[in-house]
Formats: C-alpha cells, structure tokens, sequence
C-alpha cells in the first residue's frame, strides 16, 4: 500500500510579489526600485472623487507645469488684453496672436494698457457734420454737408492766424535783444523800472518762459543703479501701508533749507513717500533766460538730500502736484503758466496758459489726461495734456477761484471763491449742480477730502476749518469745525492722518496745529515756522511722519 501525502504540483516560476505604491502617500517605509515607482497608476477609477487627478504625475487637470520667468507686467498686459479684447500674443514666444486676429489688425496689435479701443475707434471715425433745417436756406447743407474738420483743412495761413515769413524774421531779430532787456532789469522792456529793484515773485513777468528753456539739475552721482532702476522707482523693502494707526508727531527728523524763500506747495510721492515734491518763490537767474523759479524733490528715507531741481517759471510757484503714479507732475505757476514735467528725466513736456493766474492745478481721478486749474478770473479751466488745450470752462463763480476738491471717486468735484460761495459740480457738465451761500460763510482759499471719502474739510478765514459732508448731497456739518489757529489770510492747506484720526494745519505764526477728529479738541500745537506756514502733507506709509512748509523757505519732517 502505498500513501502519497503530498499532492503532484506543477513546477514553475513563482510570481514575483510587487507592492504597489499609493500615490497619495506622502512617506513609504520601504524602498521601492525605480521601476516600481514610475509603473502607470492602475485600479478603478472615480469619477466622483473630489480631486479629479489620476495621476501625480500630473500638475493640473488640464495639463502640466512648465516653469519659465518673465515679466509680471507682460503677463498682466497680455492676460488682460486677451479678456478684454479676445486676442494676445502667442505663449511660445513667436510672433503669432492668439484668439480674434480680425480685432488684432483692427486695433493695431493695442493692448489694455494703450489707448482703449473705444477711444481709438471714436478718433478713427469722422463725423459729418449738420445738414441743417430746410427751412434755413442760408445755412442748409443737405446732403453736400462735409466731415468736420474739413474747414481747417481749406483755411489758408492768414485765416489760421499763422505768422508771415517776415513777421517770422522780425520777431527772431528783436528776441534776442528782448531778452536781453530782460535778465537786465529782471522784467520785461514794457515795464519801467530801476535796476536796483528786486524781483517780486509774485508779480507776472509777462514773458513766460517756453518749454525749450526749461531746464533741470539731476543732484546724485548716478540716476539708475546697477540694476537699472531710476530714481524714482521706490525702493524695494518698502510696501504699500495697510489701515494701521497714526500717532501725533513729536520732534523733528530732518530739516530741509535748500529753498530761500516761502515755499508754498508740498506732496509725497503717491502711495510710498519716498519723495517729496516742493514749490516755492526763490528765483535763480541763469544766463540766457532770465530767472528762475524752482521745483525740487527730496529724499525722504536714505540720504534725504534733494534729488532734482526743475526750473521753467518767470514767478513764484504756487502750487505743484504729482500724478496718480508719480511719473510726471504739474507746477502752476504767477507766470500765468502751467508746466507739466517728466520726474524722472527733468524735462518739461507741457505748458499750459489761459493767460491768468492758475491757484491751484488737480488731476482728475476718473480721468488721468486731465486736470483742473481754478483761476484769478472767475473761472475753473479744464485742460488735456494730450492737445494742450482747454477743453472746458466752468464759470459761475463771481470772484477769483481758490481751491477745487474732487469727491465720489472722481465724478463730482466743489470749488470755493473769493465770493464766499461754494458750488458743486459734475465733473464734465459746466452748470453747477448746487448752490452754497450763507450769511456766516467766508472764503475758504484751501480744501481737502477725508480718507474716508464722505467730507471735505475747508480752510476758513474765519480762523477755522470748516467741514461739510459729501455723501448724497454737499451740506455743512454744523456740529464739526476746529478752530484755535489764526489763519490772517493765508492758504493754508489743511491735512488729515491717513486713518482719518487727525487733522493738521499750520497758522499764520508758524504752529502746527493737531485736533481729534471725532471730538474737535485741540490735541497738540508746535512751534515748527519762522512765518507763516503754508504747506503740510502726511506720510502715506509712516503714520507718524508730516512734513510742513513755511514762508521761511524750510522744509521739515517731523515724526
């Protein structure tokens, strides 16, 4: 009898054991081989999973990965134009254009950040002009009626009010000599004057002086760094302020005495305050020209020294103002003239004049071609810095406009006069919207808008700051005012802390002056002038840093 107790098996290979590897594990406590790790992911698949991936292989659901540099302004360019308009250029780096070729060759290749195409459309059509009623025989054009502009085009060089060619060589004859006249007695030939006589800078010279005599003074060593960057740009450890607290002022930090007499106007550099833009009524007389009024910018952070100097004015400059992102800034002038400048290079790339004394020169925020300059003659004149002309005039005032305010994002904007009125305007629409008279109202030569965007606080000469609220409809709010400083006439320009915490203002004896804004009590007085002191700015990133301005001609930050 014979007993088998193991059964016949076949003889094989055994299978070789494989452990597979969990893609989503983040740790293996073992060490798998190179081929195990990179076989193809099996099992069953779900589609209703949340994390729709199959694979780790995979970046993103719709393809991979690729990591390359470039220019964050180039990918918002393109990303933006392609939303916006349906076309960019090609990833790869070609030439190609992706999306809506038609709109490419139709705009030119523009992009978002040119001029928009609205506006490129509306200037490459031309508009007939009116045929007129039938029953104006005289002036009915029908169906002959031409393009606008036509007339210009036909207007001969007399009807233009262009010069002859020997007006052309008298007046190039006599120049020379004028100006000559001039620098001698520091005003033009037609006044008759002793020569020991100094020159008011106040007083319109009446010889503005162009765009091509204009000049500026770079002060550094170099005006990029070794990587190219200009002056300007901010430096790169500096950041955009969140809502943080402001604190009061308590010494000064610095003191700047490269003026010589009052400077009048003063502005940071927009969100970071590297820079500080003054203007004042110092001459300087330069061969050649004449004199001199100086613009310069200073240094806030590293050396504090003063960067550039621009001088283009024949009189005292009133007002100067920086444009949203800083790269130019306008300077109105007693010359009766207004000067756009180019802040980096220091050239003068606009002059503009409606042949009165500009007070003020405002950038419209809904509109950065454009800005207000409110005026000796009553008027409020509205500018394009792209033509250079007046594009409009708001005129109901009575007396010589002081001061304009913008508020509700741009589109409205207040204006105060020496008639002791206050008007309110849409921006773009010549008749006011409303009135603003009473008794007990004076002139008010000096205004800001509240962070907050719903009031406006007015410099009085009734030796308060007067507030009014702007939130539906411009009406005084009776129970708000600070008042304590003298103000004896002078603009003084009022400022409030970036949290809306605090408001300052300099007084006619030289103190700044620091009320609480939500009781109106007086919270500090510093002596900081020997005068009056004219302008006051605070830091748009530094809560406790103000700079101040005087008729002494110094500049100081206090912190």
């Amino acid at each position: 009898m014979h007993v088998d107790l193991a059964p016949s098996l076949p003889v094989s290979k055994q299978p070789e054991m494989v452990s597979l590897v969990n893609n989503t594990k983040k740790t293996l406590k073992y060490n798998p081989t190179v081929e195990e790790m990179y076989k193809p992911v099996v099992g069953p698949e779900a589609p209703y999973y949340a994390n729709p991936l199959a694979s780790g292989e995979n970046n993103v659901t719709t393809g991979y990965v690729e990591h390359m540099n470039l220019e964050e302004f180039d990918f918002k360019e393109q990303y933006q134009t392609f939303h916006n308009f349906g076309y960019a250029k090609a990833p790869d780096g070609s030439d190609k254009v992706v999306g809506n070729k038609w709109l490419h060759e139709k705009f030119e290749g523009r992009t978002i950040f040119d001029t928009r195409q609205a506006d490129y459309a509306k200037e490459q059509s031309r508009k007939r002009e009116h045929a007129g009623k039938a029953s104006d025989v005289e002036n009915w054009k029908g169906p002959w009626a031409g393009y606008q502009g036509e007339e210009e085009d036909r207007m001969t060089s007399e009807e233009k009010g262009e010069m002859t060619e020997w007006q052309r060589v008298w007046l190039e004859r006599n120049k020379d000599k004028k100006v000559r006249e001039w620098i001698r007695t520091g005003k033009t030939p037609e006044d008759v004057v002793d020569e020991e006589t100094p020159v008011n800078p106040f007083e319109p010279s009446g010889l503005g002086i162009p765009i091509e005599k204009a000049k500026s003074t770079f002060h550094g060593k170099e005006e990029k760094d070794y990587l190219g960057r200009t002056w300007i740009v901010p430096p790169s450890d500096l950041h955009p302020a969140d809502q943080k607290r402001s604190f009061l002022p308590t010494k000064v930090i610095h003191k700047w005495t490269g003026h010589t007499e009052a400077v009048q106007s003063i502005e940071f550099f927009p969100t970071y305050g590297h820079l500080l833009l003054s203007g004042s009524m110092d001459m300087k007389v330069s061969s050649g020209v004449g004199c001199h009024c100086q613009v310069k910018i200073w240094d806030v952070y590293n050396r504090r020294n003063v960067k550039r100097t621009y001088m283009g004015h024949a009189a005292g400059v009133r007002w100067v103002a920086f444009s949203s992102d800083g790269k130019t800034f306008l300077s109105a002038s007693f010359d009766r003239n207004i000067k756009l400048w180019d802040t980096e290079s220091g050239k003068c790339i606009g002059n503009y004049t409606k042949g009165t004394i500009p007070f003020q020169c405002v950038w419209a925020p809904s509109d950065s071609n454009s800005f207000l300059t409110p005026s000796q003659d009553s008027c409020i004149h509205q500018f394009d810095i792209r033509t250079g002309e007046c594009t409009m005039t708001y005129n109901y005032h009575e007396a010589a406009v002081n001061a304009v305010c913008f508020y509700e994002n741009g589109r409205k904007f207040v204006s105060t006069s020496d008639d002791r009125k206050m008007l309110c305007w849409d921006y773009g629409y010549n008749p006011p919207t409303r009135y603003i008279q009473e008794t007990y109202m004076t002139s008010m030569p000096a205004m800001t808008l509240h962070p907050s965007g719903d009031y406006i606080l007015c410099q009085a000469l009734n030796n308060q700051i007067a507030v009014y609220k702007c939130m539906d409809t411009v009406v005084h709010h009776p129970r708000k005012r600070f008042n304590g400083h003298k103000v004896s006439g002078f603009a003084l320009q009022p400022a409030v802390s970036p949290d809306g915490e605090f408001v300052g203002s300099g007084d006619a004896e030289g103190n700044l002056w620091f009320w609480s804004w939500r009781t109106c009590k007086v919270l500090k007085k510093m002596p900081a002038h020997k005068g009056a002191g004219a302008g006051l700015a605070w830091h748009p990133i530094e809560k406790s840093y103000v700079a101040s301005s005087g008729w002494d001609g110094v500049i100081k930050l206090w912190g």
